[in-house]
């Protein structure tokens, strides 16, 4: 039997902003502490409950980040910051769970860090240098918009990540053969 979907419309609402604030005390000018909150609901008006949102709404995101800029006084380094950041993705409960669509996601913390300079010899760049270190906290979790969810694995181990990007290749396989 084939499988046959009924397409239908109705009226949505979807509402949301993003709020930013940046720091930068005096007369500390070499430090800026970043904040950021980003919110999005949505909302299928008269639908029942397990269509009553829109699918894909992205969580709540808090973001924090601070970097330090200082004057090195260095003639072969030049632009260098060091900064640290913090993302935390509250849970997404409002999912469009009919035929499956989408599932709800765990709220997670996402810590990285980063490192950067201008490497210089006679006053010219020879190349810059970036460290860059993200999930420090190693931290499992998927993020909520990623279709690879949809692979049903266990999110409990790195062993579990390897498991679902095979599973996910194997499916790309699959389809294109």
């Amino acid at each position: 039997s084939v499988a046959v979907y009924k397409y239908t419309q109705g009226n949505a609402r979807l509402h949301g902003g993003e709020m930013s604030v940046d720091f930068h005390p005096h007369p500390l000018d070499w430090i800026h502490w970043q904040n950021n909150l980003s919110v999005v609901y949505s909302k299928l008006l008269q639908q029942p409950d397990s269509m009553r949102y829109l699918p894909l709404t992205p969580p709540a995101t808090y973001s924090s980040s601070i970097r330090f800029e200082p004057d090195l006084k260095s003639n072969s380094l030049s632009n260098s910051s060091l900064s640290f950041g913090c993302d935390y993705v509250f849970n997404q409960n409002r999912i469009f769970s009919a035929y499956q669509t989408e599932s709800s996601t765990a709220a997670h913390v996402l810590l990285d860090a980063s490192l950067m300079t201008n490497v210089c010899h006679k006053q010219k760049t020879l190349f810059t240098l970036k460290i860059i270190g993200s999930n420090l906290g190693n931290a499992v979790y998927q993020n909520h918009l990623s279709r690879l969810k949809l692979l049903d694995c266990e999110k409990t181990s790195s062993d579990n990540r390897t498991q679902l990007i095979t599973e996910a290749l194997l499916v790309r396989q699959r389809e294109s053969s």
